[in-house]
Order: C-alpha cells, then structure tokens, then sequence
C-alpha cells in the first residue's frame, strides 16, 4: 500500500476465493509482513495449510499468488475498491477480484476478494473476524471485526465494512455482524447487517443484510503468535446467492 505522501508501507494483506458451486476449490490466508506467509488451499485433495508466496499489495495491480503444489495464481481487481473510512484511504482498502490460473495442476476461473490494511498489531486487540461474500463481479460485502482485550463480546467489537453493488461501491455507516458457533468455537452461521445512506435521503439508513451458513469444517494455522482459522461459507442476501469465507484470527 502507499501511505501518506506516497511512501511505500507495509501491509496486512487477506484473500479468499471459492469457486461458484458449493464444495469447490477455495483458499484464503491472512499475511501480515514479517511473518513467514501461509494460508489455506484446498484445491484437490484434503483442505489444509500450506506456504505460499504472494505477490502484490496495491488496489491498482494484479496480486500473485503461487504455492505447492502445482498452483500459480493472479488476483486482479474488479472496478474500484472500496475504503471502510473514505477518509482514510492509504490506511485500508477491500476489492472483488478475479482469480484465475492453475490451481492443484487443473485450470481455475473464479470470483474472490482481497483485503489491504496497515499493519494492526496493537497489543489492546486480542482477535479479529473477517468475513467476505460475493456473488458477482459487482456484488458483494467485506466485514472486518477486532476485539479489543477488555472487551466481553462482540457488541464491543470495532467494525467496518465495504459494500459493492453494480453502482458502485457504498459507504457503511452502521455495520453490524452476528456470529453462532458451535459447542466447540466453530461458525456455524453469520448474519451482516450493513446500514447505508438511501440515495434519495441522504439522512435516511436503511441495510442490505446477508446470511451465511459454512459448508465445511475450519481449517487451523498459525501465523507468527496469530492462531488463525479459515472456513468456507455460503451466502444468501436478497434472493441471490453465492461463496464466501470466515476467517478468525486469535491473539
């Protein structure tokens, strides 16, 4: 990413892809810099984390993505990204993208998001959840949540969120997301409530919500003391539906 006044800076980069029909190849990682990269691909046999390499950081270029075994992948950005504070825009950036290439030895062509972010190792903050749906290359939602260490549970979570729609992306004044996990800790369902301005009153809220329900078991890494999960999810919002992720990050 460039921060302010175009110096290069860092970044916390996340992506995931899935192909369209449930049960189909995916992958996602969370890279912080500094750390030794890997991410989950579960592009043949058993899901499971592995090292890889990706290239790439800016909203403006292709991200490259290659990995053992046998899969090399470009990411490529679908119109404009989306800033969660349009205020801000050095500092954070979500994008649909386009991922194709080789994955697992077979030919792969399908939809994903891929998420920018200045490194965020604030010792206050104890886990994060990411989650990201898509359901064309102009439709979809990113939703990011930190917890801070003293909070008690997610209704003291900071979160922002991007929203994509064949306008444009949107900005979120209110985003809200709800998590049920199983007796052991796993989504199992997620609800994303997104509150934006109507176009015709401005000063009116009024949300676009979504439900998501995982498809498979989550699959554990660690990234430097992070101790991460990946899960696939499926996404229905408004009569359409389509793939997506979880991802639960753990100080």
């Amino acid at each position: 990413m460039t921060g302010v006044g175009g110096a290069a800076a860092p970044a916390v980069r996340a992506f995931a892809f899935a192909e369209p029909e449930a049960g189909g190849r995916w992958g996602a990682a969370w890279l912080p810099p500094g750390a030794d990269p890997a991410g989950v691909l579960d592009v043949g046999d058993q899901p499971s984390a592995a090292p890889l390499q990706l290239d790439g950081a800016e909203a403006t270029e292709p991200w490259r993505l290659t990995a053992d075994p046998d899969t090399e992948l470009v990411l490529e950005g679908l119109g404009p990204p989306a800033w969660s504070d349009p205020e801000a825009r050095q500092e954070e950036f979500h994008q649909l993208c386009r991922v194709s290439g080789v994955a697992g030895g077979r030919p792969l062509e399908s939809l994903g998001w891929r998420w920018a972010r200045e490194p965020a190792s604030d010792p206050a903050v104890r886990s994060f959840r990411a989650v990201a749906g898509w359901f064309d290359e102009q439709d979809g939602f990113a939703v990011a949540a930190r917890r801070p260490g003293k909070a008690k549970g997610q209704d003291e979570d900071l979160i922002a969120a991007a929203l994509f729609d064949p306008t444009g992306s949107r900005v979120v004044a209110d985003p809200r997301l709800s998590t049920t996990y199983t007796e052991s800790g796993q989504p199992t369902r997620a609800g994303v409530e997104l509150w934006i301005e109507a176009d015709a009153e401005p000063d009116h809220l009024y949300p676009r919500r979504a439900v998501g329900q995982a498809v498979r078991a989550p699959v554990p890494w660690r990234v430097a003391e992070v101790a991460m999960e990946a899960q696939p999810f499926r996404w229905f919002s408004g009569g359409r539906e389509g793939p997506g992720v979880y991802l639960l990050g753990q100080w």
